[in-house]
């Protein structure tokens, strides 16, 4: 029996918690057993995850290639965007058809786009993972709820599998989908390279050109307006005032870069930010940090902050984020409608006593990869 070809399809290959995920499954998959490619929908090219991917020998597609996209600011956008929205759909299909997976693996809200090939290819196998709460991606604006009747069609008549980050969320498919059987993936993280990134703090503050003698506050994450970069700001500016030889590092990509970069001007905070985009090492950029701040307005799981965690940093998370991540005695968890200075004194807090609410251990990327190929198989199961 030949290897299984999976095909991973995502919105973005930006630097953020679902594509770290999506390099490591594609990457630790078994090589006898699997290949993989993976499928971008939007034109997010010659990012640190296209070039880690492709260095790793795995195809990566944008259907941006395979379809003449119109400019939506001229005239007649309208019939602009519904023309896009079309081709995205044949360039996907055309891809498809010339990879001819055995499991298409979809990520995001990228589920409408393969429905045309799941229905006229019923042998092939469909997963989708869930990468944050059900409200979010399935409820409130009209495309999200076309993504949920999506996903529950495919569950019933092409027996979707679905993955969850945790117990709880796994539950909550249940509910909403009418299915039984979603199976809870752990996000898998390759331990080695945060416990023991082979360069000290040192080495990593004289390489990002950070002060030695500094205290450096640390985030890692997408500048998306879940991550809550604005509040990270305020924290930062109250912290100011206690050390003020302090530093902020920021770690990421995303649409909302300007505006963060902005309000850190507004504030008067250029000079005591540094902010590092696309970067594939992240493990060795932790080494630098005191401390690390996670105030998300909402999580699936957080997959940046068991990284931290593995790196031994004292960490300050906001209550939205799932108890799963609790895995360490230095985690401090907080409403974000607490004092901004009940954050900066977590921060500083030289001996934080947090709960453990989990075992690191299960994240192990070996343990996650072994429970994904047998989600994969199970999809090929009538």
């Amino acid at each position: 029996m030949g290897k299984k070809k999976i095909v991973n399809i995502t919105g973005y290959l930006d630097t953020g918690g679902s594509e770290t995920l999506l390099i490591n499954y594609s990457t630790n998959l078994d090589p006898d057993r699997f290949q993989s490619a993976v499928i971008c929908v939007h034109e997010s090219k010659n990012t640190i995850v296209e070039k880690t991917l492709k260095k790793s020998g795995i195809p990566v597609y944008f259907a941006t290639d395979y379809q003449k996209i119109y400019d939506v600011a001229k005239k007649h956008a309208p019939l602009h965007h519904i023309a896009n929205f079309i081709r995205c759909y044949a360039g996907i299909y055309k891809i498809l058809k010339q990879e001819r997976p055995d499991v298409i693996h979809t990520h995001l809200a990228t589920n409408r786009f393969i429905l045309p090939y799941a229905i006229t290819h019923k042998k092939t196998g469909l997963v989708h993972t869930v990468h944050c709460p059900f409200s979010y991606r399935f409820e409130g604006s009209a495309m999200a709820r076309a993504e949920y009747y999506v996903v529950k069609y495919l569950c019933r008549v092409r027996n979707m599998k679905l993955i969850a980050l945790h117990d709880e969320m796994a539950q909550e498919l249940n509910e909403k989908f009418g299915v039984k059987d979603s199976f809870v993936v752990d996000n898998g993280i390759d331990f080695q390279k945060f416990t023991d990134p082979g360069v000290t703090k040192a080495d990593m503050r004289e390489k990002l050109d950070l002060p030695q003698d500094a205290f450096i506050l640390g985030h890692v994450g997408r500048f998306a307006p879940e991550k809550n970069h604005p509040f990270i700001l305020k924290v930062f500016a109250e912290l100011l005032k206690r050390k003020p030889d302090a530093r902020l590092l920021l770690v990421g990509s995303g649409r909302d870069d300007d505006a963060v970069r902005a309000q850190i001007q507004d504030m008067g905070l250029s000079d005591k930010i540094t902010i590092l985009f696309d970067r594939n090492d992240v493990n060795e950029i932790l080494r630098a940090m005191d401390a690390f701040i996670f105030p998300s307005t909402f999580e699936g799981l957080g997959i940046a902050l068991i990284e931290a965690e593995l790196s031994g940093l004292r960490c300050v998370v906001s209550e939205n984020v799932p108890k799963e991540t609790h895995l360490s005695e230095k985690l401090s968890a907080l409403s974000l409608d607490a004092p901004i200075s009940d954050w900066a004194d977590a921060i500083l807090d030289p001996a934080p006593h947090g709960e453990i609410e989990g075992d690191i251990n299960k994240y192990n990327v070996q343990n996650a990869v072994r429970q994904l190929e047998q989600v994969y198989t199970k999809s090929q199961e009538k």
